[in-house]
Formats: C-alpha cells, structure tokens, sequence
C-alpha cells in the first residue's frame, strides 16, 4: 500500500515537473523553427543555425531524461539523434501542458474531497448535504486525476523511445552482445549435457563391464547332491554281495 501511494505521489510531482518544463519546450520549439525556417534556402546558415539549437536541445533533453528516471521509472538512452530530440521537444510540450492540468486537477480535488475536515473553522456551514456531495466529488476527481496520472505517464515513456531511441549504431552493439549472452547460454548448455551423457555412459559401461565379469568369472567349487549318491552306490553293491555269499 505504502508502496503504491509514494509510486502515485512520484508519478503526480514528475507530471508537474513536466509541466514546468513543456513551457520551455514550447518556446524553443517555436524559437527554433523560426531560426530554421528563415534560413532553410539557406545551407550554409542552415548548418549554422543548427549547432546552438542542437546544443540548446541536448540540455532539455537532458533535463528530460533525469526527470523521467528519477519521477517515472523510464530510462532514455543518452545515445538520440539530434532530429529525433527536435522533434520530440517539439510534441511532448502538449503532453507535459495536458500533465500540468491532470496535477491541478487533482490538487482541486483534493481541496474539496477533504473540506469536510477544515470546512467547518473557516465558514458556517447551513447545508451539511452539499458539503458531502462535493467531498465526494473531490475525492472522485482524485480518482480519475489518478487514473489519468497512470496513462500519461505511459504515454511519456512511449513518446521517449519513440523519438530518443538508441541510435543505429548503439542498437547494433545492443544486438551483438545480446546474440552474445545467448550463444554463451546456449554453449553452456551443450557442454552440461554433454558431460551428462559421458557420465551416464561411462558409469553404465563400468557397471555392465562388472557385471559380466562377475557372470564370467570362476565360481566356487560346489558337491552336488547326486555325486555323494553315485560315489556311495559301489559300497552298497560290494556290502550286499558280503551278505549275499555269507547266506
């Protein structure tokens, strides 16, 4: 719970810190294009016009990055294009303007949802049945100022790696060491089984080779049951020949 609130709080102060910031992006986005429209037929002052604004970009991006992996939990790489930090200043202003009126909005709500506790020191209240239907309006306002919170917060991290994405060169070297882990995993992998199998092998082998040593082996000199009859059995004639002659 504890959690989720200070989440909400961290979403709802970089929504106004974002607002702040809009009103500078809005007068550069409008700064700039004029600079660049007047010298578009223009290259080489086109080239001129572009270091300062791409300098002047460069630090409201960075302001932007900090804000977004201290307040909403999104990292920007610090590796744009400098058309893409153009273009992405000249759209997030509205977003970060329609920010600004979400925190208002819920600070509105929270002054009426909570009147009901400070209501009664400041003025004398006659109708006790409108001060609970605009608490409740307050505190439903919270709600959807919430809700709203949420969503533009989501469209700030969309809008960031949309425009602020890694470059072609970064997203390859990201590629490479991914395709890396994975084929390190997967060697890993094949020599665990592989070890698996030789040792299932040799042990079976091992235990097979005994057994048939055992199978093979001399066994241990046994009498057997009809051998002490057969030796007894000349005795027993020459015994009844004796008798036989004797009467």
């Amino acid at each position: 719970m504890n959690t989720a609130v200070r989440r909400r709080a961290r979403l709802t102060v970089g929504l106004g810190a974002g607002g702040g910031t809009a009103v500078l992006e809005l007068v550069f986005s409008v700064l700039a294009g004029l600079a660049l429209l007047l010298v578009r037929a223009w290259p080489r002052g086109e080239r001129a016009v572009m270091r300062p604004v791409t300098a002047c970009a460069r630090r409201l991006i960075d302001l932007v990055r900090h804000r977004l992996r201290a307040l909403l939990d999104e990292r920007v790489s610090a590796s744009y294009e400098p058309a893409g930090a153009l273009r992405y200043l000249a759209t997030r202003w509205a977003l970060g303007l329609v920010g600004a009126v979400v925190v208002v909005s819920a600070l509105v709500g929270l002054g009426y949802g909570t009147f009901f506790l400070y209501g009664w020191a400041i003025i004398d209240i006659d109708h006790v049945d409108s001060l609970v239907l605009s608490s409740f309006g307050g505190l439903f306002l919270i709600f959807l100022c919430l809700q709203g919170a949420v969503g533009i917060a989501h469209l700030e991290g969309q809008l960031a790696r949309h425009y602020l994405g890694p470059g072609q060169q970064e997203a390859l070297e990201r590629r490479i060491e991914q395709l890396a882990v994975s084929r390190a995993g997967v060697v890993d992998v094949v020599h665990e089984e592989r070890r698996r199998i030789e040792r299932d092998l040799h042990d079976g082998v091992q235990q097979g080779l005994v057994a048939l040593g055992i199978l093979l082996g001399p066994r241990p000199a046994q009498r057997r049951p009809g051998a002490c009859g057969r030796s007894a059995a000349p005795g027993a004639r020459t015994e009844r020949t004796g008798t036989e002659r004797a009467t």
